[in-house]
Protein backbone atom coordinates (compact mmCIF):
# COMPACT_ATOMS: atom_id res chain seq x y z
CA UNK A 1 0.00 0.00 0.00
CA UNK A 2 2.92 2.29 0.58
CA UNK A 3 4.26 1.82 -2.44
CA UNK A 4 1.37 2.86 -4.62
CA UNK A 5 0.98 5.70 -2.17
CA UNK A 6 4.77 7.09 -2.96
CA UNK A 7 4.16 6.16 -6.62
CA UNK A 8 0.85 8.59 -6.34
CA UNK A 9 3.11 11.17 -4.64
CA UNK A 10 5.46 11.19 -6.69
CA UNK A 11 8.06 10.21 -3.67
CA UNK A 12 10.73 7.53 -3.91
CA UNK A 13 10.97 4.63 -1.82
CA UNK A 14 12.03 4.92 1.98
CA UNK A 15 13.53 1.87 1.87
CA UNK A 16 14.32 -1.40 0.13
CA UNK A 17 10.93 -3.35 1.11
CA UNK A 18 9.35 -0.12 -0.08
CA UNK A 19 11.50 -0.06 -3.53
CA UNK A 20 11.10 -3.94 -4.21
CA UNK A 21 7.18 -4.43 -2.77
CA UNK A 22 4.02 -4.79 -5.79
CA UNK A 23 1.82 -1.65 -6.12
CA UNK A 24 -1.66 -1.31 -6.33
CA UNK A 25 -1.78 0.34 -9.77
CA UNK A 26 -3.58 -3.00 -10.92
CA UNK A 27 -6.81 -2.31 -9.30
CA UNK A 28 -7.41 1.44 -10.94
CA UNK A 29 -8.63 2.09 -14.44
CA UNK A 30 -7.69 5.17 -16.23
CA UNK A 31 -11.26 6.35 -16.69
CA UNK A 32 -14.21 7.15 -13.96
CA UNK A 33 -17.09 4.58 -13.74
CA UNK A 34 -20.24 7.22 -13.73
CA UNK A 35 -22.08 4.63 -12.97
CA UNK A 36 -24.80 4.40 -9.96
CA UNK A 37 -23.32 2.71 -7.15
CA UNK A 38 -26.73 0.02 -5.92
CA UNK A 39 -25.99 -0.61 -2.29
CA UNK A 40 -27.35 -4.44 -1.65
CA UNK A 41 -29.11 -5.26 1.73
CA UNK A 42 -27.08 -7.55 4.07
CA UNK A 43 -27.58 -11.37 3.02
CA UNK A 44 -29.00 -12.60 6.36
CA UNK A 45 -27.41 -16.14 5.72
CA UNK A 46 -23.57 -14.70 5.66
CA UNK A 47 -23.96 -11.94 8.61
CA UNK A 48 -27.08 -11.58 10.68
CA UNK A 49 -27.25 -8.31 13.12
CA UNK A 50 -29.25 -9.79 15.45
CA UNK A 51 -27.11 -12.34 15.95
CA UNK A 52 -24.26 -10.29 16.44
CA UNK A 53 -24.85 -9.25 20.32
CA UNK A 54 -25.59 -13.01 21.40
CA UNK A 55 -22.77 -14.70 23.61
CA UNK A 56 -21.87 -18.49 22.75
CA UNK A 57 -21.42 -19.17 26.08
CA UNK A 58 -25.31 -17.47 27.17
CA UNK A 59 -23.58 -14.98 29.17
CA UNK A 60 -22.65 -11.77 28.03
CA UNK A 61 -19.58 -9.85 28.48
CA UNK A 62 -18.95 -6.41 29.49
CA UNK A 63 -18.58 -5.05 26.18
CA UNK A 64 -21.33 -6.38 24.48
CA UNK A 65 -24.18 -4.26 26.27
CA UNK A 66 -22.76 -0.92 24.79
Amino acid sequence: MLKTIFRLLGMPPLNLYDASATDLSDLFTTQPDPAVYKALPVDERIFNPAKVRQSTSGVPGPRMDR
